[in-house]
């Protein structure tokens, strides 16, 4: 008996609503970025929800933008510098990434 699940299997209707943030540092050495990355876009493919890739150009997220651009995506924000760990503009992207989704849930 194969333990595997098939993501197609389990999708719903409204899994093309869903909302994912994936934060991930470049510097991570123990979750390759790049490996990580690309299975981020895999999943948002097979959800079928866009993939958005966000690079930690030292400004944080910018809440207008992310309502303009929709938030039924993946967003895969790249941190640079981060190893396998967070940090705080990590954390300030995620609040503001919440604050969005909870006034699109209205």
């Amino acid at each position: 008996m194969s333990t595997e699940i098939d993501l197609l299997q389990i999708l719903s209707p409204r899994s093309k609503d869903l909302s994912i943030f994936w934060g991930h540092g470049n510097s991570d050495l123990q979750v390759n970025h790049d490996t990580w990355k690309g299975l981020a876009e895999n999943l948002a493919g097979e959800i079928g929800i866009p993939f958005n890739y966000y690079d930690d150009d030292g400004k944080r997220l910018d809440a207008e933008k992310l309502r303009k651009s929709g938030t039924n995506a993946l967003l895969f924000h790249t941190y640079d510098g981060l190893g396998h760990w967070f940090s705080e503009g990590e954390i300030e992207d995620l609040i503001t990434w919440i604050s969005v989704i909870l006034r699109h849930s209205d």
